[in-house]
């Protein structure tokens, strides 16, 4: 629920706002807009249609809403100081960018008065709208930016006739940002061919609407979020009509701070990349930035050459415009697929993250498996992994929630990691309409799960069936690697110090496969030449010939080994109906080590005929 509670203050004849009446107005603006977050969403056609901007505004906002709660009784400026640092850590997305920089911009020319009466306002508002416009490296009419540019107008032309209603004014200037809102479409051949307005625009509109209510004396009117509407209607977003044109495929964001960061030489090297979108928003000490881009490593990597690179996020773009499906699906990036896997599967990404001493990458989408095993080998300090927090989780389950009916979660085995219950905190209160399933593995085997639980959305099931018959292929799924460097597990806590010792001592090789979800030994090979074709030997050996398979193939840097394993297993008689090779992902090979093999084995059973077996047995 969000904290609605706040008092009217009597709004005629309202000359100049304190720290309180301004702290209320904010609240009951944030509330609005909250509100209408699936509303938001439906409607984002641009930059992009990946209909996250309600999300990302809400997120924003609700930053701005907890600073609100703990600044009761701070005086204006320090009001205000509270929520341009509140407002900045919280930024998502593009419209959460520019209104961050609009707050930053209002609260330095505010901050000095203890009240604001129209002429503070109006001036604070000027510097908010140049802020805002400053931040965006190519700034569009027919956004946001327009109708903050409206707002301020009016503000400024009542301040100077002389007016000192302070709702007066602002009602007339809401008037004129509502009439830009209109005019968005206009300006933008995108909103046109959707026949929508601008979001982030709205956005806008709605949390000064709330304000103003407020300022009246009126208790805000909220209107009921589309999240309490029929599901059906959730899932025929507007944005569907718009064709997909996106021109890059990942939304890039992370925070840069420094003690004196080089803003205009960071626009220019930003300007130099394959990207676009981009938004710098904050002061000299610390920075948000956002922008479009296909290579979300080079992105943080140039950053990080002005200052220390921090909560980066990447949201796939692509993924966030399918809307076919009744369900989603998500997964962590412990699972490892084919990139034409992962983009058939329209699975949606939640990154472990992974650090070389202080510097942090998102795996897969911060950081590839070619990038870290460069870094593996020139880096003094060994790699660490962690979990993705329950934030990353929860923002995802928002946005996919707001377009989905449903969500199936494929995650990492909660006995090597804490990923599965990250994922769970999040899903509390989700009202049944989320379904994660332990994989009880990792790596290739993870994907394999992943990869069915597609085909189970696919196929149409509902989402208790899908969890059913992916939860049921669990056991049938079975994970085998081999390590080159024993270092690596042993040190990750994943091998016995003794079974590295005995297997460096004998010159032996453990193999390692999944059982209930934990680590074990399941045999051992000499350390010898055609190392690979005994190890596909050995999984051959565990393989029923009547079966029906699908296997991947994971190395760690050795791609030359895995064919080897491919083209034995290809020449064994038995009939995969998918053998790949796809590198193993940073998350795993931080504890496998270079050199690892891995083989994922899934015994298949289409999941229409899993699901009519398993309601049969029941």
């Amino acid at each position: 629920m969000h904290d609605c509670s706040i008092r009217p203050s009597a709004g005629r004849g309202l000359r100049r706002l304190s720290a309180p009446s301004f702290r209320r107005a904010l609240a009951a603006g944030v509330a609005r807009v909250l509100a209408q977050r699936e509303l938001l969403d439906r409607i984002n056609v641009f930059p992009v249609p990946d209909g996250d901007t309600g999300a990302n505004l809400s997120h924003t906002l609700r930053a701005m809403l907890a600073a609100l709660r703990d600044a009761r009784g701070a005086h204006l400026g320090a009001l205000l100081q509270r929520l341009a640092d509140a407002i900045l850590d919280g930024a998502r997305g593009n419209s959460g960018a520019i209104l961050a920089q609009y707050v930053l911009g209002f609260s330095a020319a505010a901050a000095p008065h203890r009240r604001l009466d129209l002429a503070g306002l109006a001036e604070a508002a000027s510097a908010g709208e140049r802020a805002a416009y400053a931040a965006v490296a190519s700034p569009r009419e027919g956004t946001m930016l327009s109708v903050m540019r409206a707002f301020t107008a009016e503000l400024l032309e009542q301040a100077r006739k002389g007016a000192d209603d302070l709702a007066a004014a602002l009602q007339s200037a809401l008037e004129g940002a509502r009439k830009a809102l209109a005019e968005t479409p206009e300006k933008l051949a995108e909103l046109r061919a959707a026949g929508v307005v601008d979001a982030g625009a709205k956005g806008f509109v709605e949390f000064v609407a709330g304000m103003l209510e407020l300022l009246r004396g009126r208790r805000p009117r909220l209107e009921p979020a589309l999240a309490e509407q029929p599901a059906s209607l959730i899932a025929a977003t507007t944005s569907e009509a718009v064709a997909d044109d996106t021109r890059f495929r990942y939304c890039c964001e992370c925070v840069l701070s420094g003690p004196d960061l080089a803003i205009a030489s960071l626009r220019d090297a930003l300007a130099q990349l394959p990207a676009d979108s981009l938004v710098i928003a904050g002061s000299r000490e610390k920075l948000r930035i956002h922008g479009h881009a296909d290579d979300p490593a080079a992105f943080f990597a140039l950053a990080a050459r002005f200052g220390t690179v921090s909560r980066c996020k990447v949201d796939d773009m692509r993924a966030q415009q399918s809307r076919a499906a009744i369900l989603a699906l998500l997964a962590d990036s412990g699972a490892d697929l084919p990139d034409e896997l992962f983009a058939a599967s329209r699975v949606h990404l939640v990154p472990v993250r992974v650090a070389f001493g202080e510097e942090e990458f998102l795996d897969k989408l911060g950081l590839h498996p070619a990038e870290f095993f460069a870094r593996l080998r020139t880096s003094a300090a060994p790699p660490r992994t962690s979990q993705p927090p329950p934030a990353d989780f929860q923002r995802a389950f928002e946005f996919l929630l707001s377009h989905h009916q449903g969500v199936l979660g494929v995650h990492l085995s909660r006995r090597l990691s804490g990923t599965m219950q990250s994922a769970e905190a999040a899903a509390r209160h989700a009202s049944g309409r989320i379904r994660l399933v332990d994989s009880e593995n990792a790596s290739a085997g993870q994907g394999l799960l992943v990869a069915y639980a597609a085909e189970a959305i696919a196929a149409g099931l509902a989402l208790d069936e899908a969890a059913a018959v992916v939860e049921a292929m669990v056991p049938r799924t079975k994970s085998y690697a081999v390590l080159q460097d024993l270092g690596h597990a042993e040190r990750g806590g994943r091998l016995p110090r003794l079974a590295r010792w005995l297997g460096e001592g004998l010159n032996l090789r453990p193999v390692l496969t999944n059982r209930q979800g934990r680590l074990g030994i399941a045999g051992v090979l000499v350390a010898r030449r055609r190392r690979p074709e005994r190890f596909a030997e050995w999984v051959l050996r565990r393989l029923n010939r009547s079966r029906r398979y699908r296997a991947l193939i994971a190395h760690a840097d050795d791609a030359q080994a895995a064919a080897r394993v491919r083209a034995r297993l290809a020449g064994s008689g038995i009939g995969f109906e998918m053998l790949e090779i796809v590198p193993l992902g940073s998350a795993i090979a931080a504890h496998a080590g270079p050199g690892a093999l891995l083989v994922a084995v899934q015994d298949y059973e289409p999941p229409l005929a899993l699901i009519e077996r398993l309601g049969a047995s029941r």
